[in-house]
Order: C-alpha cells, then structure tokens, then sequence
C-alpha cells in the first residue's frame, strides 16, 4: 500500500486568515459574545469559476464540486443544504485575482478553479502553488449595530489543479483524495475548523478513522466523513431531530491546583464499543478568544477558558481523556483557539470520576448518555507530573537504544541529557518500558530547569514512532494517552541547543492506566520510512542538497523530489545545507534533526560535519509506502518554525520517498 502525507494548512491553507480571525476545534470563527459564526441563509449558494481545473474540463470541474458539496448536504443530523448560483463571468487567475475580490458583491460566493496554481502564488508568494492544495473560508462578515460578527454573508474557496493535472503523473494527488481536498475545503467554507482525532493513526500512515477536518490530508482518506465531522456540522447546522437524538458532554479542564481553567486542552470522547470509529472531540476554551489576540475572535469570560463541549455522540458509553494538541498544528492549520498550541501543564489523562490532581494510573470512568440527553460538569484536572510514582535516577549510560534504561510504567525519573549534537552519544537518553497488556500509556516531561530545547518520543521495539512532542524552546512536553498492546516500548529524550551553557536537566513523568477499558485492539502498525532527496534551491538562495548512494530521483508535486527504493534496500546519504553567502555557516535544524530521527539512524560519516551544515544518515527500506515529512531550518541564532513564512523564505523544505 502506497501513502501520502500532506499538511493540509502549513501548505494548503485552508482558512483565509488574512482577512477575518478564526476559532477552532469545533467552529471555524466565534464572535465576542461567544457564539458561533455560521451561515444563515437556509441555502448556502456557490458560484464555480469559468476555468477547468487540472485534468477536470471546466464541466466536470463544475460537476464534481457540487457532487462534493452534496458530502455535507447528506448528512442526515445536519440541515445545510447548497445551490449553484451561476457561473463567474470570467476565468479567474493570478493576473485578475485581486481586481475581482475588490469588485466581488456579497451575493457571490466564488469557488475559484486555480488550474496552473497562478492564483495560489498570487495569494500567498511565489512558489506557494507547488506545496499548497487548496484555501477556503467565509468571506464577508456581517456586523451588528455594536460591530459584533452576526453571521456570514459569503465565502469563498481556491482549489489548485496543479496537484492533479497529469504532468508529475503518476504523481499526482490521486482523484479520489484530490476531490476529497474539495470536501475539506468546503467544511471551512461552511465554518467548520480542524480537529485532532487519532493523530496517533498518522504514525501508521493508516488514515481509516481520521477526520476529513484533520489539518494534515493522508493518502486513503477519500471522501467519506466520520463521526467527528458529521458532529461538528450537525452542531453548527442542526436538523430539527439533531438535538433529540443525539447526546452532549460538556465540561471544564482545570490546572493541577484545580481552580485554575487550562485552555487549549484537547478533549476525546470515546464510544466504548469502537473508541477509533466512535471518537469525538472538542478543545477546552474554544469559546475564549486568544489572550495573545484580543481582536473579536470570542468571548472574553473566565468561565469559557477551560470549558468544552462535545455535541452530536451517538447515544451509549464514553470514556473521555485530554491531551496536549500537536505543536505543528498552529496559525492556520491550528486546533484550538490558540494560534500557538498551549503546552500541556501536566500528564495526559482520561476523566476518573472523582478527579484530583493526583489520580494516577486510575481506570477511565465510563459516562452514560442517552438521546436527547446533555451530561454536564464532566470537569477534568490535569495530573500534577510532582506526585507521580517512585523517582528514579537516570543511569547516564542509557544513550542509545541497546542500552536503554529499564523503568516501571509508573514512575518519575531525574536526568540530564548531553548538549543536543544529535550525533554525539550523550545527546539523547533512551528508557524501556515493558507492557504485559494492554494498556494506556501517558508521558510528560518537564524541562523547566533545562538550559536547551528538550523534545520527548515514543517507539515501539521495531523503532516506528508511536508519540511525538516537539514544542519550542525550553517547554514541558507531553505525549499521550497512546492505547499500547502488550510489548517493549522506548522512550527518548532528545536536545536541541538554545545557547552556549550545560545542564539539561529534566524530569520524566512515565504513567499507564489500568487495562480495564474495553475496545477492540490497536490497528497493526504499518509504518513506513521516509527518506530525503534532493530538492530545489528556494527562492533566497539557500540551497538543500541530498546525496545517496545508488538512488533515482524523480520530479513530483511540481518542485518537491521522489526518492525512489527497492524493498531491502539500504543507503547511505548525506544532507548539506548551502547559504547563499559562503560565508556564513547553516548549521541542520531542530525540526529536520527530529524528524529524520523518527525514520532513519544518524551517524558520523565520514568527511560528514554538522560545522559544515552537514547531517549523515543510513536507512534501509522496510515496507512499502511512500510518506512526507518537512522541517524547518534555522539562521544563525533564530530558530524558524515551519509555516508558510518559513517556506516562503527559503527556511523550510519537504520531501517524498516512495518504496516500491
């Protein structure tokens, strides 16, 4: 089975965040009195483009997007419904874009067909056309008299047919994942934002039960909705038997002091008879706006800031847990409504009926809910990781896999880890856990005392990623809670360096549920291995440069590479970064060091300097598939984050491997 990865919004941004401010993890924009934005006509109209788009004639473009429009039509709990309002009186491209938004009228919704990508770069800069797959949101904002948002009067949607017009063939989006990029699109259209449900799925590269309003779009997700997305627009466009049928939970989350409310906490609802199939979520504090943006983007009432609400579950038993939302998914491929996602103040958990701060490794209470039924006060107070098991010494000769340290699946340990050269043995610290059955599994790691940027992992014994948390500069870090079978299990430590001094200090939170939750067993993982290749010279000069022994490249998505291996094979590569100016040194980033880590081993190659912008790597193809990952590159003591900016700089790149 073959596998693509693709990051719906550091790319394909998919919420027009230039001209209105958006919530999420639910509604895509709440207005200060904390309702929700949404269209109120009882028809929501659409207005195709004159253009075709990729290989679609401009008929078939127009026949597809109201077939995709039907997707959200169909749901039978929500009552939103479209109609096709003409058709735009030109083709509208890169050269004309901008005069046609400042002549558009409120009554016109366009869904423009950017059939060579003009349009994309136009909007977003040069190049963007080649990574980014389509954009959509409400338009037009009506305002009360108070200059409150009351609703949306129009919307509007960019779809690139550069990532399915044939000439990369056979490397192209395939159709059924390109049309299902339209369904996407159209849910921000209508309102809808980006959820995080089984992110932990996206490690096995198995897209079977992840929402379409996932921020990143994996190869299989196709067309169909589930559950998390036929509820958040049930809940924005309700059917006049929605309410009845169906259940709510609703709560808050609190800080370990338990007064405190935390927002930015992912919440997950889990039906016990299928808790993949059957999951649910909502983010504490989405009413709330931004403490960091206080324009009209929600309400500004302490009682929202750790409140959530799960609306739309099938009737039956739940268990509920929080998580911390990735730290990728930011700005506007965010989850939540924080433009930065908050970093988790304690250990992952799930609901324990009388919580505290310090009901470690207790059973998840189940929670009863019958249609027409709203169970609320279903608060949740984040484990304080100061009162978790028995401490533990790190042993200092636990720098690599073979050497890992045995500890409990209830324990904290106290460590310290080397200065983050990534190559060096001492720049990581690597822990074994043993499961006897399955179990739940929570990390947290406090690296407040940390003088570099430590990240947290999890493998299994097969070295697939099974967890990751990467947050910027010296934060806690959390992972979990990740539904293990029985097995070993590794737990890695990693530094990056922030500055010139030592003493990485930290403290490591290792916590397990009890096994009584029932559901049916993890999915087998099928994690593949990524592995880069050479790509293009962005657009300042910088040049990244990837050389392995005995490979083919090939050409795909219109800039980025395809590394081409044979099963079996193993390789031995290099990757230099190149400043435009000789003269000054580009050393390998954070974020391209990690995520390398996840898929290949880092070794000291000869001739190979990390001085020089060098990083060496072996990697032997195991399974078939074909994945993407992306990294961000930092000048001189800056460090970048990945996000449109970054790439648009020529401070952040992507890559493909395809196995045969």
């Amino acid at each position: 089975m073959k596998i693509k990865v693709i990051l719906f919004l550091a790319f394909s941004v998919s919420s027009m965040f230039a001209f209105i401010n958006c919530e999420a993890g639910g509604p895509l924009i709440v207005n200060k009195l904390g309702d929700r934005v949404i269209w109120q006509l009882p028809v929501i109209p659409f207005t195709p483009d004159q253009g075709p788009l990729g290989l679609f004639s401009h008929s078939e473009a127009i026949n597809v997007t109201g077939e995709l429009f039907k997707v959200w039509e169909n749901v039978e709990s929500s009552s939103v419904a479209f109609e096709q309002n003409g058709v735009l009186p030109q083709d509208i491209t890169g050269d004309n874009i901008f005069e046609f938004l400042n002549d558009l009228d409120s009554d016109t919704s366009p869904i423009i067909f950017d059939d060579d990508g003009s349009v994309t770069d136009a909007v977003f800069g040069f190049s963007a056309n080649r990574v980014t797959i389509g954009f959509a949101a409400p338009f037009n904002i009506a305002l009360d008299e108070d200059g409150t948002r009351s609703h949306v009067e129009n919307g509007w949607a960019v779809l690139n047919g550069r990532f399915f017009d044939g000439i990369s063939s056979p490397s192209d989006m395939p159709e059924i994942d390109f049309k299902g990029t339209f369904v996407h699109e159209f849910g921000h259209y209508i309102g809808l934002n980006h959820t995080q449900v089984n992110a932990e799925q996206l490690f096995a590269f198995d897209p079977t039960d992840v929402p379409l309003m996932f921020p990143l779009a994996i190869e299989g997700m196709g067309i169909t909705l589930k559950v998390d997305d036929i509820a958040t627009v049930s809940t924005l466009y309700p059917a006049p038997s929605f309410a009845s049928s169906t259940a709510a939970i609703s709560g808050r989350v609190f800080l370990p002091d338990g007064i405190s409310p935390f927002q930015g906490g992912n919440i997950i609802a889990r039906n016990v008879s299928d808790p993949r199939e059957k999951a649910y979520s909502s983010v504490s504090g989405f009413l709330h706006l931004d403490p960091d943006n206080q324009s009209d983007g929600g309400i500004n009432d302490p009682q929202f800031l750790g409140f959530y609400e799960i609306s739309g579950l099938e009737p039956g038993d739940y268990f509920l847990s929080v998580e911390q939302i990735n730290p990728s998914f930011s700005d506007a491929s965010g989850v939540g409504p924080l433009a930065t996602p908050a970093a988790f103040p304690g250990v992952p958990e799930f609901y324990n009926g009388n919580e505290t701060d310090r009901d470690i490794g207790e059973c998840a209470s189940m929670i009863t809910v019958g249609a027409g039924q709203s169970v609320e006060s279903i608060d949740i107070i984040i484990n304080d990781p100061l009162f978790i098991g028995a401490d533990v010494a790190e042993d200092e000769s636990n720098d690599s896999f073979s050497q890992a340290q045995n500890i409990a699946t209830i324990a904290t340990v106290n460590g310290e880890v080397g200065r983050g050269n990534f190559i060096e043995r001492d720049s990581r610290d690597v822990f074994r856990v043993n499961i006897n059955s399955k179990k739940y599994l929570s990390l947290f790691l406090d690296s407040s005392s940390s003088a570099d940027d430590l990240d947290l992992n999890l493998f299994d014994s097969n070295a697939n990623t099974m967890g990751s948390s990467e947050n910027t500069g010296p934060q806690s870090e959390s992972i979990g809670p990740v539904e293990l079978s029985p097995g070993t299990y590794f737990i890695e430590v990693t530094s990056f360096p922030l500055g010139e001094s030592s003493g990485n200090s930290y403290k490591l939170v290792v916590v397990d549920s009890c096994d009584g939750i029932v559901g049916p067993e993890p999915t087998p993982d099928s994690t593949i291995t990524p592995q880069p290749t050479n790509t293009p010279t962005p657009p300042n000069g910088k040049s990244f440069t990837f050389e392995c022994e005995n490979t083919v490249f090939d050409r795909v998505y219109g800039g980025i590479e395809v590394l081409n291996m044979e099963l079996g094979d193993t390789v031995s590569c290099v990757l230099k970064l190149v400043n435009g100016d000789p003269n000054v040194s580009v050393k390998i980033s954070k974020r391209l060091r990690a995520k390398l880590r996840q898929f290949v081993i880092i070794e000291q190659l000869n001739d190979v300097s990390d001085d020089k912008g060098e990083i060496g790597f072996n990697i032997k193809a195991v399974k078939e598939g074909i994945s993407w990952f992306a990294w961000s590159v930092a000048k001189g003591e800056e460090k970048k984050s990945f996000s449109k900016e970054s790439y648009d700089d020529g401070d952040a790149w992507g890559m493909y491997l395809r196995v045969k």
